[in-house]
């Protein structure tokens, strides 16, 4: 078991996403980022997982119940981005050499865009998100 986290560690560009990562991530983000929400709002994340890395979509809407779901795997980031019809469709060459995490608001929504990397999808990387999107000057 050790072994086989020192080799994730280790080699992060041949590590594939795994549910219970992604899932650990969203739960631990919804726990935390209620706090900052009203009683009745509710969080539903829809996930698309690529080559690289994941796209998480939280919807918030009031007198929602929680729910996520998890889309099929893209072959890149183009295709991911386009399945969540949030963004244009210009392909964009930059981005597939993006690394750790970008935020975006749109309108009801928070996008996070996350490499494969292990350390991006921790309790504290939760933690540091979170304070992006409540603090945005002070990050």
């Amino acid at each position: 078991m050790l072994l086989e986290k020192l080799k994730r560690k280790i080699f992060v560009k041949k590590y594939k996403m795994e549910k219970q990562d992604i899932q650990k991530y969203i739960n631990n983000f919804r726990r935390l980022f209620s706090s900052y929400l009203k009683p009745n709002v509710g969080m539903q994340t829809t996930v698309y997982p690529f080559d690289k890395g994941a796209i998480i979509v939280v919807e918030l809407n009031i007198n929602s119940l929680n729910k996520d779901e998890l889309r099929a795997t893209s072959i890149d980031i183009q295709e991911a981005l386009k399945r969540t019809n949030l963004f244009e469709s210009e392909k964009k060459d930059n981005l597939h050499s993006f690394v750790g995490t970008n935020i975006f608001l749109v309108k009801n929504k928070v996008v996070f865009i996350k490499d494969n990397n292990l350390s991006e999808w921790t309790l504290s990387k939760v933690e540091k998100d979170i304070e992006k999107i409540v603090k945005p000057s002070e990050s």
